[in-house]
């Protein structure tokens, strides 16, 4: 199964707690995919190198991925930390607004303007105002913009092989 569909998969199973293991699992595989693009053995990589994940991001964009992604990638990974050693189950507000706070200014726009959209095609649901979303939902936005220019970056590596 591809990580798309993984992904859209414990949006809809999971609990807050699920949500944020299972998006930040996703969201390791494609710092993972980056970080072999560019390795001659990355065999050895997966069986012999253990990188932790805040580790993975240094790396990822060290290796080119725009700095922008850093902040975002940091902050979810220091929730899932939380969610996994002190025993949390609920993303809270400020979780959501530490999450939108690390975007730049064009990621916070495409946030804005996926919700925007989403609402448009669905306006028979009567969905709330995204100000008015509660903070899952917000998460899952905001993962959603992160693992689809995520898609992207790892669409342009050289050797393109999309999981």
């Amino acid at each position: 199964m591809d990580k798309r569909q993984l992904l859209v998969d414990s949006f809809k199973i999971e609990d807050d707690l699920g949500v944020v293991i299972r998006s930040q699992i996703i969201i390791e595989q494609y710092l993972n995919e980056i970080i072999e693009s560019v390795l001659l053995h990355p065999e050895k990589y997966r069986k012999e190198i253990n990188l932790d994940y805040h580790v993975k991001v240094k790396f990822v964009v060290a290796l080119g991925l725009d700095k922008r992604f850093e902040s975002i990638l940091n902050v979810l990974g220091t929730l899932r930390n939380d969610f996994a050693h002190n025993l949390r189950c609920e993303i809270s507000k400020q979780d959501a607004n530490n999450i939108y706070k690390s975007l730049d200014e064009e990621r916070k726009n495409t946030v804005q303007e996926l919700y925007k959209n989403i609402k448009s095609r669905l306006s028979d649901l009567n969905l709330p105002k995204y100000t008015n979303l509660v903070p899952k939902d917000k998460y899952i936005l905001y993962v959603i913009a992160l693992c689809g220019a995520l898609e992207v970056a790892c669409e342009l590596l050289p050797n393109k092989k999309i999981n």
